[in-house]
């Protein structure tokens, strides 16, 4: 493990300290010039700077990672008792990187606001630009100095998570595609603060690693820490269980299995099917309660589902027509296509493995496709029904879609694994029926029941008294689908032909 940290510590002082060093100095002489801060103040101001942060500290420390993310030798490995073990100890050791790069921050700043009269006090001069900023903070802290160790301590935290993050990444995805997320991350990350749409959202992006003010209010900060509790959770199972596993796989959308496969799900019949299915709902309910006032109140009901503890019919058929045609047309699917392929076909798929993500591929891109219908359905209910768009209403509209695509997505985990195990794809579907009825059960045992968790009336929102939260039916969703898609990816993928 010293060997490791030497290492980290050695690739990130050679070549890329002294650009930190030098960014850190220019930045802090920026705020210094001409501040009426007092030295407290401005050990806040600096460190919680979320341009600073964003367009310098981010870029340096994914580039620093970047040149150690990759795995060592297989030498190197060997002298460890496992992958396991060799992950955990380099994630480690990535703390002394993560160290030296607070350090050399905090060491400039304090030298840059040497000569500032002290004040460790929330009052400021009036005019003053970080007045709004400081004035959220006193809410939370109580004196400056305290919310400077704060932010210096939960940057240390983000920036060794993501050490380990990108570590992950590289073993896993390797470089290229690592790039290509990482840049898809930091771009989301710098838009966050410009684009308010993206700041409703519970989504924990970059920004929400390195700056505290960004994950602080409306249970932003549980957003974060339930993310990261997540993420580190994958990240251990996989580099214990799954660690020889690398997804090299590109869905290639004009040759292969997942254009024909495409073909045959994308097929008049069921296009047809999805949008009658979407047009009958949204009509019914339309002209059934044509007394809704608002946008969002439109949106719970269209999505509204079935609650816990209780059966009704007509809101228990409704459910099982949204959220079982498109998994009743993909069993139909499985059923002829992939019931009538011989090994031959998965030789030709370069393996079983990747024959299954060829029929993942296609079946998420279909669901995704139906979820844009319904998407499309609930703008068009919107504008006929004459509500105005609000950013609430938007929001609503697109986290229902998001949870709806997430429930029928694990629902066909189920459906794909029951029929992996058995070779009938009858018993798959009649297991998700079963699991809807679990609904009926009482409200604190099938409250968190993942079949049906999409229902609006089982969430703690309007209309309700009672119900678990968005971001909770959003992580028990997220946790379920990787758990079958990982064992399947690890187990399941082998029965495919048996």
């Amino acid at each position: 493990m010293r060997m490791l940290a030497r290492n980290h510590i050695r690739l990130t002082m050679r070549g890329k300290l002294p650009v930190f060093l030098a960014g850190c100095l220019v930045f802090s002489l920026s705020g210094r010039i001409n501040t009426r801060l007092t030295f407290e103040q401005y050990l806040l101001s600096v460190v919680s700077d979320h341009y600073y942060l964003i367009y310098f500290v981010i870029p340096m420390v994914l580039l620093t990672y970047y040149s150690w993310m990759e795995d060592d030798s297989e030498i190197t490995i060997l002298r460890f008792r496992s992958y396991f073990s060799y992950f955990c100890r380099k994630w480690l050791a990535a703390g002394a990187a993560a160290l030296a790069i607070l350090s050399v921050q905090t060491a400039v700043i304090l030298l840059t606001g040497a000569g500032l009269a002290g004040g460790n006090h929330w009052g400021l001069l009036e005019g003053t630009a970080v007045s709004e900023l400081f004035s959220v903070l006193e809410r939370y802290f109580k004196n400056p100095a305290s919310a400077f160790a704060a932010y210096s301590g939960f940057q240390m935290a983000g920036t060794w998570f993501m050490a380990g993050f990108c570590m992950w990444l590289g073993h896993f995805a390797g470089s290229r595609w690592t790039v290509w997320i990482l840049m898809f991350l930091y771009v989301l990350a710098a838009v966050w603060i410009k684009i308010p749409l993206l700041q409703g959202f519970p989504v924990t992006g970059l920004n929400h690693l390195l700056i505290l003010h960004h994950s602080l209010g409306g249970g932003r900060m549980a957003v974060t820490v339930v993310t990261v509790s997540l993420l580190t959770i994958i990240m251990l199972v996989t580099a214990r269980f799954l660690w020889r596993f690398r997804f090299r796989y590109v869905p290639v959308f004009h040759r292969g299995l997942v254009p024909y496969y495409m073909r045959k799900l994308c097929s008049k019949k069921n296009l047809a099917v999805l949008c009658a299915v979407i047009a009958v709902i949204a009509g019914y309910k339309g002209l059934t309660y044509p007394n809704e006032s608002t946008a969002e109140d439109w949106v719970f009901l269209l999505f509204s589902g079935h609650g816990t503890g209780y059966l009704h019919i007509l809101s228990f058929l409704e459910m099982l027509i949204v959220n079982g045609s498109p998994i009743y047309l993909l069993a139909a699917f499985m059923e002829e296509t992939v019931s009538g392929q011989s090994l031959f076909v998965s030789i030709r798929a370069e393996g079983r493995r990747r024959m299954v993500l060829s029929l993942w591929t296609a079946s998420f891109l279909f669901l995704f496709l139906y979820c844009v219908f319904w998407l499309i359905g609930g703008l068009l209910g919107i504008q006929f029904l004459g509500f105005p768009i609000t950013k609430n209403g938007w929001k609503w509209l697109t986290g229902s879609v998001s949870l709806k695509f997430c429930d029928m997505l694990f629902q066909y985990m189920v459906m794909f694994t029951i029929y992996l195990c058995t070779k009938q794809i009858t018993a798959g579907f009649l297991a998700l029926i079963g699991g809807n009825f679990l609904c009926v059960l009482p409200f604190g045992i099938a409250a968190f029941c993942p079949f049906g968790l999409s229902s609006m009336v089982r969430m703690g929102t309007i209309g309700t008294s009672q119900g678990i939260t968005f971001l909770i039916v959003f992580d028990i969703q997220i946790l379920m689908i990787l758990f079958w898609g990982m064992w399947n990816l690890r187990y399941g993928y082998r029965r495919l032909f048996r």
